[in-house]
């Protein structure tokens, strides 16, 4: 792994519901991009209710009791909602570490909305884009057409600005 703490790099992450992966994209010799893994989230909401949960909700101490079952159908959201609320953090966090503030990700299409909820507030610095990769290789993202232009024109290097001077008449 190399070295990213010059600012010769451009961080950019990947989601989905399941999980998330920062990685640091440089330019190698020769203009190849070449990505890094540098972090992960899973989500730990998926088999939360899973182990040992009894079917039933509520049952009471009599026969009578009314019985409660438990909601299949908001449940699921609910958890998305909650690893969406991780994976702002997440990114916030690895946002304010990027070297211009700037960090664009790469979001499955269903976990997108629930993101982007999350982010509403403070979205100044994330980019969201609809890919999925999560899942890729690292060389495999880096030649996306989704991800290679973007992360080209981020680190490549920008041209000086030169003020020429009119020259000034006797």
């Amino acid at each position: 792994m190399r070295d990213p703490t010059n600012a010769d790099f451009q961080p950019i992450a990947v989601c989905d519901g399941r999980g998330a992966t920062l990685l640091h994209a440089m330019l190698e010799p020769l203009g190849r991009l070449h990505l890094d893994v540098q972090s992960t989230l899973s989500n730990r909401w998926t088999d939360f209710h899973e182990h040992g949960r009894p079917m039933r909700l509520g049952q009471g101490p009599s026969a009578n009791a009314v019985q409660h079952y438990a909601d299949e159908h908001r449940e699921p959201k609910e958890l998305e909602r909650r690893f969406a609320k991780d994976v702002a953090l997440w990114l916030r966090d690895a946002s304010s570490r990027a070297p211009d503030g700037h960090l664009p990700v790469f979001v499955a299409h269903r976990f997108l909305g629930a993101l982007r909820a999350e982010l509403v507030d403070d979205i100044d610095g994330i980019a969201l884009h609809r890919a999925e990769l999560q899942g890729m290789r690292p060389a495999e993202i880096a030649v996306h057409p989704a991800v290679a232009p973007l992360l080209r024109k981020a680190l490549l290097p920008k041209p000086a600005i030169v003020v020429a001077r009119a020259p000034q008449s006797p």
